[in-house]
């Protein structure tokens, strides 16, 4: 489904602890292999509020790029806000409220250039482009630059959420068990506080 069988994955509370795991997996691999404190993680403005979230529960900084008049990541100013601070990219596949797909084919060619994380915010798109006829474009483990991807399951697939309203979504990545164990207790969950029906 998102383009390689060996992928692995978690499966956690929904969507925004994904994108956490994720940016938490992209922040200590940085710090481990290349001695980065403190990094950048570039979006774009019509980011998931999950991502500001991140950023302060994990001591990063949220650099938001502008969209252009398609609602898609202007690849020209990802390419200029990268520096030697940045440790990830994060795209979107179909937003929500658009169902707008970044130009995730050049932002992989850009996190290969740069030797940076690239994550695919896949919650909404994740099972619904791979079923769309006619040209879509590429998102997932395909492109050589994509490191990790978010899909959720209750968004087009119909899965029931739980009784305690919360959600759940599977975060991928290709490196397995290395950006499973970046994370410092892969057992626990992390418990998003998010607006939910009273």
């Amino acid at each position: 489904l998102l383009g390689r069988p060996e992928a692995h994955g978690r499966l956690v509370s929904g969507g925004s602890e994904a994108n956490v795991v994720a940016l938490w997996a992209a922040r200590n691999r940085a710090r481990d292999e290349k001695g980065i404190e403190r990094g950048r993680v570039i979006c774009g403005a019509n980011a998931h509020v999950s991502y500001d979230k991140a950023a302060d529960l994990l001591g990063i900084a949220l650099v938001k790029i502008p969209v252009t008049e398609s609602y898609v990541m202007d690849i020209d100013a990802a390419r200029a806000a990268v520096d030697d601070k940045t440790i990830a990219l994060v795209a979107l596949a179909g937003s929500t409220d658009l169902g707008a797909v970044d130009p995730i084919a050049d932002l992989s060619d850009l996190a290969e250039e740069r030797g940076l994380h690239l994550h695919v915010d896949a919650a909404f798109g994740g099972f619904v482009l791979p079923f769309l006829s006619g040209p879509v474009p590429s998102f997932d483990f395909q492109l050589p630059g994509v490191s990790s991807i978010t899909v959720d399951p209750h968004k087009d697939r119909h899965t029931a959420r739980p009784i305690d309203a919360q959600d759940c979504a599977w975060m991928a990545t290709l490196r397995g068990e290395a950006d499973i164990e970046a994370t410092p207790n892969p057992l626990s969950l992390i418990h998003i506080s998010e607006p939910t029906r009273p």
